[in-house]
């Protein structure tokens, strides 16, 4: 669990970004810091959380953690 410490807390900026940007409403959704955003969140956390476990199983905790 302690592994996913930074694909948590990626998801903690974005959303504060978010919050952000809601708040102060200067929030647009066409914004190339949004796009470039929605990929980050799919490779870098998506994929992430959802290849971790299968990760695990094949290499290893050991390993996967490294």
């Amino acid at each position: 669990m302690e592994d996913l410490y930074f694909v948590y807390a990626t998801i903690g900026l974005i959303l504060l970004y978010f919050l952000l940007q809601s708040v102060t409403r200067n929030f647009d959704p066409f914004a190339p810091v949004w796009l470039f955003l929605i990929g980050y969140l799919q490779v870098y956390v998506v994929q992430a959380l959802s290849f971790h476990q299968w990760a695990v199983d094949v290499r290893g905790k050991d390993l996967v953690a490294a």
